[in-house]
């Protein structure tokens, strides 16, 4: 799926020879609204995005159930650091939706999860012909809003979690709902203004968050770019102490793990 300037698949479609190139945004997107068990495998999704920075989207795969994409490939997506959505946007999936061995560059914000979803290291935030080529806010954008929670894992490792991203919400998890991560995993939280800004409660305490203590785990600031590069698209920078509320349970009460950084509490 890529654009009719594109003349690097099918041919010179739009008869100008080499007087035009495909550009972000010479289409809009893909959706599957509200049906159920689509699947895109081995697929391109090339220079999407067309419309009001709300929509600059290449795949919105929607609410229906046993959606997919697999084994492909979303680059070129119309999108700065400022959008709502992402390239790949699964905030309103059921958990039965599956994302896995695709490979995300060149976009604004390449993937948003919602709080139903598993999302898994076979995913790659690079162009693998050129590793430097990534994408502008290198992060995988969670909504805590859109759908009802599930337990889910979380196992990338590449790029952080990020809360308070396009989605604009910490979480506050349901009592019944736990998160496994994988070893590596890093969360980071959006500053809010006026600052600390965003949180996660786990109201049922630790038991909710399993792996929290693993091994390279960590929970950081958005702007903490020592931790899996840099989320909020603005070139190098660091986390500030108080940037981010910090992680709590019912009492209330903070944590103080060692591995949570710049957090307020």
């Amino acid at each position: 799926f890529t654009s009719w300037n594109d003349d690097s698949y099918g041919g010179d479609n739009n008869g100008d020879g080499s007087a035009t190139s495909p550009q972000k945004a010479d289409w809009h997107w893909i959706s599957f609204g509200t049906s159920s068990g689509n699947n895109l495998n081995y697929c391109k999704i090339l220079y999407a995005g067309s419309g009001s920075v709300d929509l600059e989207s290449a795949l919105n795969m929607g609410d229906g159930a046993n959606n997919s994409i697999t084994n492909s490939v979303i680059a070129h997506t119309a999108g700065d650091a400022n959008q709502i959505y992402a390239a790949l946007d699964m905030a309103r999936c059921p958990h039965s939706c599956v994302a896995t061995g695709n490979t995300f560059f060149d976009n604004g914000h390449p993937v948003m999860i919602g709080i139903a979803s598993d999302f898994d290291n076979t995913n790659m935030f690079h162009n693998p012909d050129n590793v430097s080529q990534t994408n502008l806010c290198n992060g995988i954008f969670v909504d805590c809003v859109d759908v009802g929670a599930a337990n889910a894992t979380w196992s990338a490792t590449e790029v952080a979690y990020v809360f308070g991203g396009p989605s604009g919400n910490s979480w506050y998890m349901p009592t019944t709902i736990t998160r496994t991560l994988g070893d590596n995993v890093v969360l980071k939280f959006r500053t809010n203004s006026p600052t600390p800004g965003f949180s996660l409660y786990i109201p049922a305490g630790v038991s909710q968050l399993i792996n929290y203590n693993g091994t390279g785990v960590a929970f950081t600031a958005y702007e903490d770019d020592s931790l899996k590069g840099d989320t909020n698209g603005d070139g190098a920078s660091a986390g500030t102490s108080g940037s981010w509320e910090g992680i709590e349970t019912a009492g209330p009460n903070w944590y103080a793990w060692p591995n949570i950084h710049y957090a307020a509490h």
